[in-house]
Protein backbone atom coordinates (compact mmCIF):
# COMPACT_ATOMS: atom_id res chain seq x y z
CA UNK A 1 0.00 0.00 0.00
CA UNK A 2 1.22 3.38 -0.77
CA UNK A 3 0.65 6.89 -0.04
CA UNK A 4 -0.10 10.48 -0.71
CA UNK A 5 0.06 11.90 -4.08
CA UNK A 6 0.98 8.30 -4.60
CA UNK A 7 -2.58 7.70 -4.93
CA UNK A 8 -3.36 5.46 -2.06
CA UNK A 9 -6.70 4.46 -3.37
CA UNK A 10 -8.85 2.22 -1.30
CA UNK A 11 -7.26 -1.12 -1.91
CA UNK A 12 -6.05 -3.31 0.93
CA UNK A 13 -5.81 -0.52 3.49
CA UNK A 14 -8.17 1.98 1.96
CA UNK A 15 -6.37 5.21 1.77
CA UNK A 16 -7.69 7.20 -1.01
CA UNK A 17 -11.24 6.37 -0.24
CA UNK A 18 -13.77 8.69 -1.75
CA UNK A 19 -15.12 10.96 0.91
CA UNK A 20 -17.62 13.55 -0.11
CA UNK A 21 -15.90 16.86 -0.93
CA UNK A 22 -18.43 18.57 1.31
CA UNK A 23 -16.66 17.07 4.30
CA UNK A 24 -13.53 19.07 3.58
CA UNK A 25 -13.01 22.83 3.57
CA UNK A 26 -12.55 24.52 0.23
CA UNK A 27 -9.26 26.21 -0.49
CA UNK A 28 -10.73 29.67 -0.02
CA UNK A 29 -12.60 28.88 3.18
CA UNK A 30 -9.41 27.43 4.68
CA UNK A 31 -7.46 30.54 3.72
CA UNK A 32 -10.17 32.86 5.08
CA UNK A 33 -10.22 30.91 8.35
CA UNK A 34 -6.46 31.17 8.79
CA UNK A 35 -6.36 34.83 7.80
CA UNK A 36 -8.96 35.58 10.49
CA UNK A 37 -6.98 33.66 13.11
CA UNK A 38 -3.76 35.43 12.22
CA UNK A 39 -5.35 38.89 12.24
CA UNK A 40 -6.92 38.17 15.61
CA UNK A 41 -3.61 36.98 17.01
CA UNK A 42 -4.77 33.46 17.84
CA UNK A 43 -1.92 31.23 19.00
CA UNK A 44 -1.59 27.67 17.73
CA UNK A 45 -1.58 25.01 20.44
CA UNK A 46 -0.99 21.34 19.67
CA UNK A 47 -2.17 18.66 22.09
CA UNK A 48 -0.39 15.84 20.24
CA UNK A 49 2.09 14.15 22.56
CA UNK A 50 4.24 12.76 19.73
CA UNK A 51 3.94 13.08 15.96
CA UNK A 52 5.76 10.37 14.01
CA UNK A 53 5.82 10.97 10.26
CA UNK A 54 6.52 8.28 7.69
CA UNK A 55 7.94 9.68 4.46
CA UNK A 56 9.45 8.47 1.19
CA UNK A 57 8.89 8.41 -2.53
CA UNK A 58 5.76 7.12 -4.22
CA UNK A 59 5.77 3.35 -3.78
CA UNK A 60 8.15 3.32 -0.81
CA UNK A 61 5.56 1.79 1.53
CA UNK A 62 4.58 4.70 3.76
CA UNK A 63 1.01 3.68 4.54
CA UNK A 64 1.92 0.06 5.24
CA UNK A 65 4.60 1.17 7.70
CA UNK A 66 2.31 3.76 9.28
CA UNK A 67 -0.37 1.16 9.97
CA UNK A 68 2.11 -1.37 11.31
CA UNK A 69 4.02 1.06 13.53
CA UNK A 70 0.83 2.63 14.88
CA UNK A 71 -0.52 -0.81 15.68
CA UNK A 72 2.67 -1.80 17.49
CA UNK A 73 2.81 1.43 19.50
CA UNK A 74 -0.97 1.62 20.05
CA UNK A 75 -0.96 5.03 18.40
CA UNK A 76 -3.53 6.85 16.31
CA UNK A 77 -2.86 6.59 12.58
CA UNK A 78 -3.35 9.60 10.30
CA UNK A 79 -3.53 8.86 6.58
CA UNK A 80 -3.20 11.43 3.85
CA UNK A 81 -6.66 12.24 2.46
CA UNK A 82 -6.42 13.19 -1.18
CA UNK A 83 -10.10 12.81 -2.03
CA UNK A 84 -10.71 16.55 -2.14
CA UNK A 85 -7.97 17.13 -4.74
CA UNK A 86 -9.80 17.10 -8.09
CA UNK A 87 -6.73 17.40 -10.30
CA UNK A 88 -4.92 14.17 -9.43
CA UNK A 89 -5.28 12.22 -12.66
CA UNK A 90 -4.45 15.30 -14.74
CA UNK A 91 -1.44 15.91 -12.50
CA UNK A 92 0.02 12.46 -13.11
CA UNK A 93 -0.50 12.86 -16.85
CA UNK A 94 1.20 16.28 -16.79
CA UNK A 95 2.93 16.99 -13.44
CA UNK A 96 4.31 20.37 -14.50
CA UNK A 97 1.22 21.55 -16.36
CA UNK A 98 -1.08 20.90 -13.39
CA UNK A 99 1.42 21.57 -10.62
CA UNK A 100 0.05 24.93 -9.46
CA UNK A 101 -3.47 23.85 -8.53
CA UNK A 102 -2.44 20.38 -7.38
CA UNK A 103 0.38 21.48 -5.08
CA UNK A 104 -1.66 24.23 -3.44
CA UNK A 105 -4.54 21.81 -2.92
CA UNK A 106 -2.31 19.23 -1.29
CA UNK A 107 -0.61 21.79 0.93
CA UNK A 108 -3.95 23.04 2.25
CA UNK A 109 -5.32 19.52 2.63
CA UNK A 110 -2.28 18.35 4.58
CA UNK A 111 -2.42 21.48 6.72
CA UNK A 112 -6.09 20.90 7.48
CA UNK A 113 -5.54 17.27 8.51
CA UNK A 114 -2.64 18.10 10.82
CA UNK A 115 -4.45 21.11 12.28
CA UNK A 116 -7.47 18.97 13.16
CA UNK A 117 -5.32 16.10 14.46
CA UNK A 118 -3.56 18.49 16.85
CA UNK A 119 -6.75 18.87 18.87
CA UNK A 120 -6.41 15.44 20.49
CA UNK A 121 -3.85 14.55 23.13
CA UNK A 122 -2.28 11.33 21.92
CA UNK A 123 0.54 9.92 19.83
CA UNK A 124 -0.01 10.08 16.08
CA UNK A 125 1.69 8.12 13.30
CA UNK A 126 1.09 9.87 9.97
CA UNK A 127 1.93 8.58 6.49
CA UNK A 128 2.85 12.07 5.38
CA UNK A 129 4.61 15.19 6.58
CA UNK A 130 3.82 18.74 5.52
CA UNK A 131 7.37 19.02 4.22
CA UNK A 132 6.55 16.65 1.34
CA UNK A 133 4.73 19.53 -0.30
CA UNK A 134 7.99 21.44 -0.60
CA UNK A 135 9.64 18.44 -2.27
CA UNK A 136 6.85 18.13 -4.83
CA UNK A 137 6.57 21.87 -5.42
CA UNK A 138 10.30 22.27 -6.04
CA UNK A 139 10.18 19.39 -8.50
CA UNK A 140 6.99 20.29 -10.34
CA UNK A 141 6.51 24.06 -10.23
CA UNK A 142 8.58 25.60 -13.00
CA UNK A 143 7.64 29.24 -12.42
CA UNK A 144 9.85 30.99 -9.83
CA UNK A 145 7.13 33.46 -8.81
CA UNK A 146 4.67 30.63 -8.18
CA UNK A 147 7.26 28.77 -6.11
CA UNK A 148 7.84 31.92 -4.05
CA UNK A 149 4.13 32.30 -3.30
CA UNK A 150 3.91 28.60 -2.47
CA UNK A 151 6.92 28.85 -0.17
CA UNK A 152 5.42 31.85 1.65
CA UNK A 153 2.15 30.00 2.20
CA UNK A 154 4.03 26.90 3.36
CA UNK A 155 5.93 28.94 5.96
CA UNK A 156 2.69 30.46 7.22
CA UNK A 157 0.83 27.16 7.49
CA UNK A 158 3.75 25.16 8.88
CA UNK A 159 3.86 27.52 11.87
CA UNK A 160 0.31 26.50 12.73
CA UNK A 161 0.58 22.71 12.73
CA UNK A 162 2.64 20.30 14.83
CA UNK A 163 6.03 19.39 13.42
CA UNK A 164 7.11 15.74 13.47
CA UNK A 165 8.99 14.79 16.60
CA UNK A 166 10.69 12.15 14.48
CA UNK A 167 10.47 11.22 10.79
CA UNK A 168 10.94 7.72 9.42
CA UNK A 169 12.37 8.06 5.91
CA UNK A 170 11.84 5.02 3.69
CA UNK A 171 14.76 5.02 1.29
CA UNK A 172 14.26 2.87 -1.79
CA UNK A 173 16.07 2.21 -5.04
CA UNK A 174 14.58 3.47 -8.30
CA UNK A 175 14.15 -0.16 -9.35
CA UNK A 176 12.03 -1.01 -6.31
CA UNK A 177 9.90 2.13 -6.68
CA UNK A 178 9.17 1.45 -10.35
CA UNK A 179 8.55 -2.24 -9.68
CA UNK A 180 5.94 -1.47 -7.02
CA UNK A 181 4.22 1.19 -9.12
CA UNK A 182 4.03 -1.22 -12.04
CA UNK A 183 2.82 -4.08 -9.83
CA UNK A 184 -0.10 -2.22 -8.32
CA UNK A 185 -1.17 -1.02 -11.74
CA UNK A 186 -2.88 2.27 -10.95
CA UNK A 187 -3.58 3.94 -14.25
CA UNK A 188 -2.91 7.48 -13.14
CA UNK A 189 0.47 6.53 -11.66
CA UNK A 190 1.40 4.62 -14.81
CA UNK A 191 0.56 7.72 -16.85
CA UNK A 192 3.69 9.42 -15.50
CA UNK A 193 6.95 8.40 -17.19
CA UNK A 194 9.46 6.35 -15.16
CA UNK A 195 11.90 9.24 -15.23
CA UNK A 196 9.48 11.34 -13.20
CA UNK A 197 9.64 8.83 -10.35
CA UNK A 198 13.42 8.65 -10.62
CA UNK A 199 13.64 12.42 -10.25
CA UNK A 200 11.14 12.39 -7.39
CA UNK A 201 13.07 9.66 -5.60
CA UNK A 202 16.29 11.63 -6.01
CA UNK A 203 14.55 14.73 -4.65
CA UNK A 204 13.48 12.80 -1.54
CA UNK A 205 17.00 11.47 -1.01
CA UNK A 206 18.45 14.96 -1.36
CA UNK A 207 15.91 16.48 1.00
CA UNK A 208 16.50 13.98 3.77
CA UNK A 209 20.28 14.16 3.58
CA UNK A 210 19.99 17.75 4.83
CA UNK A 211 16.90 17.40 7.01
CA UNK A 212 17.54 19.19 10.32
CA UNK A 213 15.19 17.14 12.51
CA UNK A 214 15.47 13.60 13.88
CA UNK A 215 15.30 11.12 10.99
CA UNK A 216 15.35 7.32 11.05
CA UNK A 217 16.44 6.02 7.65
CA UNK A 218 14.98 2.65 6.69
CA UNK A 219 16.07 0.77 3.56
CA UNK A 220 12.95 -0.51 1.83
CA UNK A 221 15.16 -2.73 -0.34
CA UNK A 222 16.70 -4.47 2.65
CA UNK A 223 13.81 -4.50 5.12
CA UNK A 224 10.55 -6.20 4.14
CA UNK A 225 8.08 -5.41 6.91
CA UNK A 226 5.33 -7.45 5.27
CA UNK A 227 7.31 -10.70 5.34
CA UNK A 228 9.02 -9.93 8.65
CA UNK A 229 6.57 -8.15 11.02
CA UNK A 230 9.14 -8.34 13.83
CA UNK A 231 10.80 -5.39 12.13
CA UNK A 232 8.05 -3.21 13.58
CA UNK A 233 9.42 -3.98 17.03
CA UNK A 234 12.87 -2.82 15.92
CA UNK A 235 11.44 0.32 14.35
CA UNK A 236 9.32 1.10 17.40
CA UNK A 237 12.46 0.87 19.52
CA UNK A 238 14.36 3.23 17.21
CA UNK A 239 11.46 5.69 17.34
CA UNK A 240 11.37 5.52 21.13
CA UNK A 241 15.09 6.32 21.32
CA UNK A 242 14.68 9.24 18.94
CA UNK A 243 11.73 10.61 20.93
CA UNK A 244 13.64 10.39 24.20
CA UNK A 245 16.67 12.10 22.69
CA UNK A 246 14.57 14.66 20.88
Amino acid sequence: MEEGREVMASDSRSRREGHSPSRHPTLFSTLRYERRNILNGFAFISLITSLIAIEGCVGAGKTTIAYGLAGFRKSRVLLEDFSSVPFLEKFYADPVGFALETEFCFLLQHYHQLHVAARDADEVVADFALEKDIIFADLNMADAAERQVFGDLFQLLSSRVPKPHVTVFLSASDELILQRIQARGREFELAAPPDYYRRLNAAYECFFTRHPGPVIRVSADEMDFCSDPELYGWLAGEVEIALRNG
